[in-house]
């Protein structure tokens, strides 16, 4: 499937007192909490982390937009803006699937403005199918998904089920 985990090995991880050798040392940021006691007057702090909150995973999401001229814009900087609010690394790949309308103008001025847009050009419509593979064969993250680009499905959903993902929930 799609939903690949890395991390990373590291050999010398005992070095330093920063871990056992051999003991793969996880990547991301992670939510730490913290614990105080007294032992023979000494004051000790156990510091562990609770929960992988953010994955340097990166999320390869697929929108395929067919004459979408009047949405494209509110999609998918609605989309950006929910991810980067979760602190969530993200590649949009838009599909411009065929469009007869304003639509390819739209992505390349969004995919020049944003980083994160890659605008992935079906010359004619093939059919909504047709553009999601288009768009699934340019995704390079580790995580990869679509969406409609019509704005039915809300941007903050489509960021908490891929948080969930990166958390490693069953069900998002």
């Amino acid at each position: 499937g799609f939903n690949r985990v890395r991390i990373p090995y590291h050999p010398v991880a005992g070095k330093n007192g920063k871990g056992r050798p051999g003991v793969p040392l996880p990547q991301g940021i992670f939510e730490f909490k913290s614990r105080e006691t007294r032992l023979h007057g000494w004051l000790l702090r156990e510091v562990y982390h609770t929960d992988t909150i953010r994955s340097m995973s990166v999320v390869s999401l697929v929108i395929p937009l067919y004459n979408e001229e009047k949405n494209a814009e509110n999609v998918l900087t609605d989309i950006i803006n929910a991810f980067r609010a979760r602190h969530i690394q993200l590649t949009v790949i838009a599909v411009q699937n065929g469009s007869t309308d304003a639509t390819p103008e739209v992505l390349s001025r969004i995919a020049r403005d944003n980083p994160e847009v890659l605008v992935v050009a079906v010359p004619a419509n093939r059919g909504y199918g047709y553009g999601i593979r288009q768009g699934l064969a340019a995704a390079k993250g580790d995580i990869v998904g679509y969406v409609d680009g019509d704005g039915q499905v809300a941007p903050g959903d489509v960021a908490r089920v891929a948080e969930g993902v990166l958390r490693g929930a069953r069900a998002a």
